[in-house]
């Protein structure tokens, strides 16, 4: 992926308090990669914190990312057969949305400039095996976005923070391609004897 005129959305959302997520240090590994001597040029970072599915379009929309990274919770509905992202509200950013795959990625879909979206949360990829695009990656990808990784299981913040650093540095120091940058993920993975799979889809 060129870095010329990159732009890169960071996208974060933690209503439920009593599950604590660690999205400083997160957001703090992704802007190391890009910091990092030699420091990278041509590439905009921007933020949106507190989103709610409201707020995400309008970013989305105003911004045109190519790259966007959401850290939230997630989770797979059973019941519905269907994958959600947890959001917060858009009257109160202290109360919970569950944002349903189809909604999210119609809005990931709107601005025709996402090239990759990288999903830091639980069961990103978890699908039922009888519904095709049940799950939130699938939906995304589904919706137009041509690359889109995430995983099928629930991980730590210490691991998954270790999966994006190397995912951008992969991606920007080395300019690999998704592909690859997957692929040595999952061998880091494997290694670590970490019960996990980084899964991507690719058009």
């Amino acid at each position: 992926m060129e870095n010329k005129q990159l732009r890169i959305l960071i996208v974060t959302a933690n209503p439920i308090r009593e599950r604590y997520l660690d999205i400083e240090s997160e957001v703090r590994m992704i802007e190391f990669v890009l910091e990092d001597k030699p420091q990278l040029t041509g590439i905009e970072l921007d933020f949106l914190h507190n989103a709610n599915i409201n707020s995400l379009r309008n970013k989305l929309l105003e911004y045109k990312p190519h790259i966007v990274h959401l850290s939230c919770h997630g989770a797979y509905d059973q019941r519905e057969g269907l994958g959600y992202v947890v959001l917060c509200s858009p009257d109160n950013k202290l109360k919970p949305d569950s944002v349903d795959a189809f909604r999210l990625a119609t809005a990931f879909g709107e601005p025709k400039t996402v090239q990759l979206v990288f999903l830091s949360s639980c069961y990103g990829a978890r699908q039922d095996i009888n519904a095709v695009f049940s799950g939130v990656a699938q939906c995304i990808h589904a919706a137009g976005i041509p690359a889109v990784a995430a995983l099928q299981v629930a991980l730590v913040d210490k691991t998954s923070h270790a999966i994006g650093l190397n995912f951008y540095r992969y991606l920007l120091r080395e300019q690999l391609s998704v592909e690859e940058c997957i692929n040595r993920i999952r061998r880091y993975l494997f290694i670590c004897e970490l019960l996990a799979e980084m899964i991507c889809f690719l058009r």
